[in-house]
């Protein structure tokens, strides 16, 4: 019963792509527990009644926790900074597109490097 799996999930983004994503989610593991950093102080109503969605407006290093999943959904230009905070606590990463960066050589590379033991992706939800 696939649909009863606990999954731990680290979203950083709560904008829409970011809720949709939590949505996604709990469609297919209805008792995940969900941790979404957001800079939004209101988010919508589906994802704050949700008691297995913790929304907070920062990560602070003592707080992370090993996630099985990590969805980066900020703003591109953060993409890679945040790829790189959360990469040791998720068992994969979903990058949501586009990735974003400055010097594209030195930082795609930086990002082979890291993922060379992880399960990452850039991708974006279906919409």
């Amino acid at each position: 019963m696939a649909g009863h799996r606990i999954v731990k999930i680290l979203i950083i983004g709560g904008g829409s792509i970011g809720q949709k994503h939590a949505l996604c989610a709990q469609k297919i593991w209805p008792e995940s527990k969900v941790d979404m950093v957001s800079s939004y102080s209101e988010q919508g109503n589906e994802l704050k009644e949700n008691k297995n969605v913790k929304i907070v407006k920062e990560l602070k290093d003592k707080s992370y926790e090993y996630y099985e999943i990590g969805i980066i959904a900020n703003p591109a230009s953060l993409h890679i900074e945040t790829y790189n905070k959360i990469v040791s606590v998720c068992e994969g990463v979903l990058i949501e597109k586009p990735l974003y960066a400055a010097d594209k050589n030195t930082e795609i590379r930086t990002i082979c490097i890291n993922s060379k033991s992880k399960n990452t992706i850039i991708g974006y939800i279906l919409r």
